[in-house]
């Protein structure tokens, strides 16, 4: 029972050390620029972004865009609005699949919605690109822009989206069953009607869930749009690594300053593992 009393106390102790270590930390963070973290992000990102590419869908560049959330409960993160009762903050993310890497990140509070960031994550991006996206990134101006700009884009539209002028093709019988229809239409209503003719590509899932795609990939198969699509979920794989390996989803910090050095600290750290 002596031994067992002992490592009892040295467990409480280390729980008290840590909690000391996470309160400290905390405190120093409050007084450092982030944007110093910030920047060394950026600088990782365009050092390790140069190295040999596997040939995933040549001669295409495929990029996945999405957004997590980090909610909290403290008295002091007015600043992070999120509900009546929690605050968040929000990372939305360039992600380069064939990389397994993020290429951009925005961080903004909780209430920030995808689609109002999505813009500044469609900049500077290289030709060939593919930019693949749920639902959240379903806006039918980010469609002509990004078609105006010679980008392509396969990104998931809900089934209330409005269709006009649809043109229905065949499905080859390769496509296995899984595609369910090939069209072209016009994507939205009124003001917000695309000028161009899109395609939407509808297929099942594994689990036989019906997912409907708009893409201005014109002459590619249906197979590798659909196969694009189910690519995005290794940026889901990414956020779950942050949170789950990297323990992002617990911020020890209250401030800005406190709570984004802990964000861009944990990337660095992301990309450091990796370089190792």
């Amino acid at each position: 029972m002596g031994k067992f009393s002992r490592c009892g106390d040295q467990i409480a102790k280390g729980k008290k050390s840590a909690f000391r270590y996470h309160s400290t930390l905390a405190k120093k963070a409050q007084n450092v620029p982030y944007q110093i973290l910030q920047e060394l992000f950026s600088r990782l990102v365009e050092r390790l972004g140069r190295g040999a590419r596997r040939a995933l869908l040549k001669p295409y560049k495929l990029f996945a865009v999405d957004s997590t959330t980090i909610t909290f409960q403290h008295p002091d993160m007015s600043w992070a609005g999120y509900t009546r009762t929690r605050h968040a903050i929000r990372l939305h993310t360039k992600f380069d699949v064939e990389e397994g890497q993020p290429t951009q990140v925005v961080s903004t509070t909780g209430r920030d919605h995808d689609v109002m960031v999505a813009p500044k994550l469609y900049n500077d991006l290289e030709s060939l690109s593919i930019i693949t996206g749920d639902r959240g990134y379903a806006r039918t101006s980010d469609f002509q822009d990004l078609h105006e700009r010679n980008q392509f884009f396969v990104i998931r539209v809900a089934k209330f989206f409005s269709l006009s002028d649809e043109m229905e093709h065949s499905i080859p019988l390769e496509s296995g069953g899984k595609v369910k229809v090939d069209q072209t239409a016009f994507i939205g209503k009124g003001s917000r009607k695309t000028k161009s003719r899109f395609r939407l590509v509808t297929f099942t899932d594994n689990e036989g869930n019906e997912i409907r795609v708009a893409t201005n990939l014109m002459m590619m198969s249906l197979e590798d749009i659909a196969y694009i699509y189910k690519l995005r979920w290794q940026i889901e794989l990414f956020f779950r690594w942050l949170k789950g390996n990297l323990d992002l989803s617990n911020l020890f910090g209250n401030s800005p300053n406190a709570v984004y050095s802990q964000v861009y600290g944990t990337l660095i750290s992301y990309f450091l593992l990796r370089w190792v």
